[in-house]
């Protein structure tokens, strides 16, 4: 099978980057921002990346914050189990 590639140019150099180990989502966003491009400004590449690395820190962050509530409420849920008592009583009709 031919590997998935797309050729780029930066700087007045040409690169191929191969896009068969990226995600499909991944894979329309590299081809999105290098699609109209004949020479990518360094600048444009630059404002990408830091975009995508607020994203991805905005995910991180997320993903926190929802661990943390998932393992408070397991510990809730773990505290009223310790207070449920049950108890065996003798039956009183035997």
């Amino acid at each position: 099978m031919a590997q998935e590639t797309i050729e780029i140019s930066l700087a007045q150099k040409r690169f191929n980057i191969t896009l068969d180990p990226l995600l499909d989502e991944a894979k329309a966003e590299v081809k999105a921002l290098f699609a109209n491009e004949v020479d990518v400004d360094i600048i444009t590449l630059l404002k990408a990346y830091i975009t995508k690395t607020q994203e991805y820190a905005r995910i991180c962050q997320s993903l926190e914050a929802l661990y943390a509530n998932i393992e408070k409420s397991q510990e809730i849920g773990t505290k009223d189990q310790e207070c449920i008592k049950i108890q065996s009583v003798e039956n009183p009709h035997s």
